[in-house]
């Protein structure tokens, strides 16, 4: 498994030291199991190159980077014949794939490859890893160019504006985390591309509710339900911009 957080992060600018670190533990704790698998392209050629990824169902929603992003529970690279193994703890997973033009770890741009396992229905398909055990996936083609396009089903919702640091100046390269609030508990998290060189950044979500939104530096879920604190509701569908955000 790549060093999720330590050799590599999901994003360039996101660090996720302690999700790591606390992920590992909860490894060697749980019944440490594994899922292996080959990823390929949609005329069967393997993706060489990019990263396999692993999202825990159960404090995330299935990944849909055209509509919200969020950090994976496990990373790991995948080999020049397109196989893989993700070392995970026994739950529920969505799996995933992306390779970046740019060579780095991280959610998919535009024309970057980007694959999602699914269902007959193109739900996504849930993999049930028992502890201890070793699900093998086999051939899992169908990995496309990435384009977002509109869902009128599922409308996007949004926030934009601009980091700052303490002095009050835009800054780059940062990301901005938002933990949905439900019933009083913070549910899951979700965090948007780095800022640009004027700091501006663009979150989406996946529909409207309440949300703490705060500048991402190595936040765990805990942590970043105690220091993201700009309340902030939002309708689904919605855009919100001008919400400037200060780093700590």
């Amino acid at each position: 498994m790549t060093a999720y957080g330590i050799t590599r992060t999901w994003t360039l600018q996101l660090c996720l030291c302690v999700t790591l670190l606390a992920f590992m533990a909860a490894v060697q704790d749980s019944g440490a199991a594994t899922v292996t698998g080959r990823m390929l392209m949609q005329d069967g050629t393997p993706l060489s190159g990019g990263f396999a990824l692993a999202f825990d169902l159960q404090n995330t929603l299935p990944p849909d980077p055209a509509r919200y992003l969020q950090p994976p529970a496990s990373i790991a690279d995948i080999g020049e014949d397109g196989s893989f193994t993700l070392d995970l703890s026994p739950g529920r997973y969505a799996i995933a794939a992306v390779k970046r033009r740019d060579g780095h770890s991280g959610p998919p741009r535009e024309g970057d490859i980007f694959f999602a396992l699914e269902d007959a229905n193109g739900l996504a398909r849930e993999v049930d890893v028992p502890e201890h055990g070793r699900v093998k996936l086999g051939n899992l083609a169908g990995a496309r160019i990435f384009r977002p396009v509109s869902d009128p089903l599922h409308p996007t919702t949004s926030v934009s504006g601009t980091v700052r640091d303490k002095q009050g100046n835009p800054a780059a390269g940062m990301a901005v985390g938002a933990v949905l609030t439900r019933q009083e508990r913070e549910d899951a998290i979700f965090f948007s591309h780095e800022s640009d060189s004027m700091g501006s950044y663009t979150l989406l979500l996946p529909h409207g509710g309440g949300y703490r939104l705060g500048v991402w530096q190595n936040n765990s879920l805990e942590d970043a339900a105690r220091r993201f604190t700009l309340p902030l509701e939002i309708e689904t569908g919605g855009t919100l911009t001008d919400i400037d955000l200060h780093m700590p």
